[in-house]
């Protein structure tokens, strides 16, 4: 990190330069982070809804409960962007006797097996992954003009998500 860069980052933390620090081109780095992050939320929901829209299913009804659950938080301070989950992201399953909660966009991401299946069914017992945040992340740096890093942060294949 450069040293202005360094200086700028503590002034923002400071909230001493709030909205007034400008680009070149006049634009505020609160509005650029304000419109990437609205930027990056709607290329997401983009990639999920392209994933709704891959399959119709038979046998459930589905809510759209995922898509409506991103949420996005810009911080000027810490020059942050965050695009996040909710807890509608979250479902607890119908079938079998598993207590626990699923957190859907991990699964519907990177992929889920059922073990021990009594046969595999493809999207019942076992889904290979859509990879659209992979793919939302692509498309968020084919125009990226503030050179902006995306980095996932996930528990759920922290391995997986960190090498995006």
């Amino acid at each position: 990190m450069s040293n202005l860069e360094a200086q700028l980052k503590q002034l923002i933390a400071k909230g001493a330069l709030k909205g007034q620090v400008k680009t070149v081109s006049g634009e505020s780095v609160d509005s650029i982070i304000k419109k990437e992050g609205k930027r990056f939320q709607s290329i997401l929901k983009k990639h999920i809804q392209a994933y709704y829209d891959s399959y119709y299913p038979t046998v459930y009804h589905r809510t759209g409960a995922m898509g409506e659950s991103v949420q996005l938080e810009t911080k000027v301070e810490n020059m942050s962007i965050s695009v996040y989950f909710d807890d509608r992201a979250w479902h607890m399953p119908t079938a079998g006797k598993s207590p626990y909660l699923r957190f859907v966009p991990t699964l519907m991401d990177v992929g889920w097996e059922w073990k021990n299946a009594p046969r595999p069914i493809y999207r019942f017992t076992w889904w290979d992954g859509a990879e659209f945040i992979k793919a939302a992340i692509a498309e968020f740096n084919q125009h990226n003009p503030y050179n902006l890093t995306i980095r996932v942060e996930s528990a759920f294949h922290p391995e997986y998500y960190r090498n995006l």
